[in-house]
């Protein structure tokens, strides 16, 4: 081989035969070859060699120092030793929407001069049997998301590493915010305009708005937000839903007091208990809270103070104990001088 020449090897244990021009010696004298490898030395009387290694991770360089048995050198011959590098990885297969619950895609890699693909994966995806070297089997198990990473490798030194994020589906509606303000529980209070709800949701989803019950406008205003208008109460709710199915549903109760009167009661849904925020305690009359179901009132405050067991004021909080009521639909009606009369639906579950 010619001298400054360039030999790429695989990684691993590998075969390499070597040889050079026989130099010339005046007077004559036997030659001693010193083979210098990455991996160690070797001392021959042959200007060819041939040997097995494992030439490791590493580039480097090969001298050959051939010097005559008087210790003088003669000639001084290289040549450079390169590894394949892996290229630039990637993965194919990766939806570009949702992984379905309990599905399974296969997900394949890519990189040049890799031969060992490594996988791990997060959160709610994970790895199944593998098709090929190159080609594994990926399930989703739970709403939600994961990332899958690859590493290439050719048993060389730098693998290749890439990382991609994958949604289980179908998602939740998350993160509820009303007029970008945190929604701490389901109702808002609102003086007259628009309201608009949004919700941070999974890629590749939509989500279906619906009046429930109440009265009110509805308008779209991008894929998961919605501007309402109450009249003056209104329960929307939303859902989401995408290529593998419906999501998680979210209620929410918006409720328009430009009246001044009153704040809508909460929580509602109640379980144990209700309240509402009267405004205007001193144009209130009574409020009653009536059964859908049955004849009667269940609950009631005059507005001359009088209480009972299951009625509390404080201050101009009223609070009305429900768990010992059956479950079921109710009205809660507020009576207000000037015949100013309004009534709010109440769920108890």
């Amino acid at each position: 081989m010619t001298s400054g020449s360039s030999i790429q090897l695989a990684c691993g244990q590998q075969s390499l035969n070597l040889s050079i021009p026989t130099p010339t010696t005046d007077p004559f004298s036997t030659i001693i070859y010193q083979w210098e490898f990455p991996w160690g030395t070797v001392t021959t009387s042959d200007p060819s060699i041939s040997t097995t290694s494992n030439v490791g991770k590493a580039d480097g360089t090969v001298f050959v120092r051939a010097k005559r048995t008087d210790g003088t050198f003669v000639q001084v011959f290289y040549f450079n030793i390169f590894r394949p590098r892996v290229g630039t990885a990637t993965i194919s297969g990766i939806p570009s929407t949702n992984l379905c619950y309990n599905s399974a895609i296969p997900i394949s890699a890519n990189a040049t001069n890799a031969y060992i693909y490594n996988w791990s994966t997060t959160g709610a995806v994970t790895t199944g049997w593998a098709i090929s070297n190159s080609v594994i089997i990926l399930s989703g198990s739970t709403g939600s998301s994961g990332t899958i990473t690859l590493s290439a490798d050719n048993a060389c030194e730098s693998p290749q590493t890439i990382t991609g994020t994958i949604y289980v589906g179908p998602p939740a509606i998350t993160s509820a915010t009303v007029d970008w303000l945190p929604l701490a529980y389901p109702n808002y209070i609102n003086n007259p305009g628009f309201l608009t709800i949004n919700v941070n949701i999974a890629v590749g989803s939509s989500t279906n708005w619906t009046l429930l019950n109440g009265s009110g406008n509805i308008y779209y205003a991008g894929q998961n937000q919605v501007s309402v208008y109450a009249y003056p109460f209104m329960r929307v709710e939303g859902v989401t839903s995408n290529q593998c199915g419906t999501g998680e549903a979210r209620t929410f109760y918006v409720q328009d007091i430009s009246n001044g009167y009153y704040r809508m009661a909460s929580p509602n849904p109640a379980t144990s208990i209700i309240s509402s925020d009267i405004l205007a305690m001193d144009a209130l009359k009574k409020v009653t809270l009536v059964s859908s179901a049955r004849p009667g009132i269940v609950r009631m405050y005059n507005a001359n103070g009088s209480l009972n067991a299951d009625t509390h004021r404080n201050n101009n909080i009223l609070s009305f104990d429900t768990g010992n009521l059956p479950r079921g639909l109710y009205y809660l009606n507020f009576f207000f001088e000037g015949n100013r009369n309004y009534t709010e639906q109440i769920e108890l579950n």
